[in-house]
């Protein structure tokens, strides 16, 4: 998910529980070059 355009949260969502955990916010360049989006 972007975020303003400047960072990247990377997340899973857990159903059983009805709750989002953020993994990792990065800065969005980083995270296109970790995950390639």
């Amino acid at each position: 998910m972007h975020v303003s355009r400047t960072y990247t949260a990377i997340y899973t969502v857990l159903e059983e529980e009805r709750e989002v955990r953020i993994l990792e916010i990065l800065p969005i360049d980083d995270a296109h070059k970790r995950y390639d989006f």
